[in-house]
């Protein structure tokens, strides 16, 4: 009963998300009313396979449920998932790792990494890199 209202909740807030992204996307190409869009069969003119993938990513990220970014809490995350008794010891690992990041990244640690993504980025000539050190570093002064 309890983890049904925890579905629910999460679902809510989930699906919230998932269209508040897609509809701030549409703004971004010039689309400003999302529902006439949908009315006219017109989202997938608009969008591509891309853009919901990152309309997906935002919304698991929103609610803590994507896969960890660092390597090692990945790996566990794995194991516990696949193993027959690993989600009776860890209950919610991704949430549990999720969290754990934030916490990390919300910090002086997140602007020492940044900046270490930034300057590792700019060395070896890639832009996504340092655009991800200057999020980083962004949530770490926020």
């Amino acid at each position: 009963m309890v983890n049904g209202l925890n579905r629910f909740q999460e679902a809510v807030y989930r699906n919230g998300h998932f269209a508040a992204s897609m509809q701030r996307m549409l703004i971004d190409k010039g689309q400003n009313d999302m529902m006439k869009v949908l009315r006219n069969g017109e989202l997938l003119k608009h969008l591509d396979e891309a853009d919901i993938e990152k309309a997906v990513d935002d919304a698991l990220n929103f609610t803590y449920a994507s896969e960890p970014e660092f390597g090692p809490f990945k790996a566990i995350n794995n194991m516990l998932v696949r193993s027959i008794v690993g989600t009776w010891i860890a209950p919610f690992p991704r949430f549990m790792f999720k969290a754990i990041e934030m916490t990390y990244n919300y910090n002086h640690t997140g602007i020492v990494h940044g900046l270490g993504e930034v300057l590792y980025g700019s060395a070896a000539g890639s832009t996504y890199r340092s655009d991800k050190g200057f999020r980083r570093m962004a949530e770490g002064i926020a």
